[in-house]
């Protein structure tokens, strides 16, 4: 079984870079296919843990690992759930949070594991959206786990929600007035549902767009795939993307398959 930390001890074991760069490298895996079923294969459990260690200087070991990724998923299933609700607003910007405190009650007598987010949003959310988003992992994995099986009540209800559902809010922030999350409603949930004027604009470039575009493109050789895919993870290279013309698309990724496309920062 999944050892349990309390939140003081999830803070002092990962620190804000270490969280960062393991979500990084949980996305990396995650664009290379190596995520099927919302589950991570075990040889991509010890690449993680080799990477991981190498570059934080640590010594985590798999069970961490595993922990740590159902505590991300569980956090990210939350604020989704929280974000659904008219009452709170949140800023992706600044990553602020508004709410009553009528709505704290209400919502933390029914979720307590809420309360990380009266003063702050979720960290690196749309990151997590990649990895716990199911419309986008279905999309990444197109082209037969060997991880072990849940085991806790809490994993197997997460599993259940991936495999039939996936919850996550799609956020596209175009400018500062669309930035705030609140009332009007600016989401769009993966089951296909929404609430507002501005579905459009919040799903026109998000990732679900990015890799139902890419995926007409069936003759294209998966090592090409991957590294479109993984262009495709920067807004600005999504953007351009869907905006451009056919033949356009196919030389854009045609210059990544061959290495002369050139992502300034």
């Amino acid at each position: 079984m999944a050892t349990e930390l309390n939140d003081a001890e999830d803070q002092k074991l990962w620190l804000p870079q270490i969280e960062r760069l393991f979500i990084d490298l949980m996305v990396e895996e995650c664009i290379k296919g190596n995520m099927p079923d919302g589950v991570f294969k075990r040889s991509t459990w010890n690449i993680m843990v080799t990477e991981l260690n190498a570059h934080a200087n640590r010594s985590f070991n798999h069970k961490q690992l595993k922990t740590k990724f159902n505590r991300l998923r569980t956090r990210h299933r939350i604020f989704s759930q929280l974000l659904e609700h008219t009452g709170m607003g949140w800023n992706p910007v600044t990553n602020t949070v508004t709410a009553s405190e009528e709505f704290w009650q209400n919502v933390l007598a029914a979720t307590p594991k809420a309360k990380e987010f009266r003063k702050k949003g979720c960290e690196h959310y749309d990151k997590l959206g990649t990895l716990f988003n199911k419309t986008t992992a279905t999309g990444l994995l197109a082209f037969a786990s060997t991880e072990d099986p849940t085991n806790t009540e809490e994993e197997r209800e997460l599993d259940e929600q991936y495999r039939y559902g996936g919850i996550h809010v799609n956020v596209d922030v175009g400018s500062d007035d669309e930035a705030f999350l609140g009332k009007e409603r600016r989401v769009a949930r993966t089951s296909g549902s929404c609430v507002g004027e501005s579905k459009r604009k919040i799903e026109r470039f998000s990732l679900d767009k990015a890799v139902e575009a890419l995926s007409v493109y069936k003759d294209m050789p998966r090592t090409a795939y991957l590294k479109v895919m993984k262009t495709l993870y920067k807004k600005e290279n999504r953007v351009a993307f869907l905006a451009m013309p056919e033949d356009r698309k196919i030389e854009w990724m045609n210059s990544i398959a061959d290495g002369s496309f050139r992502d300034y920062e």
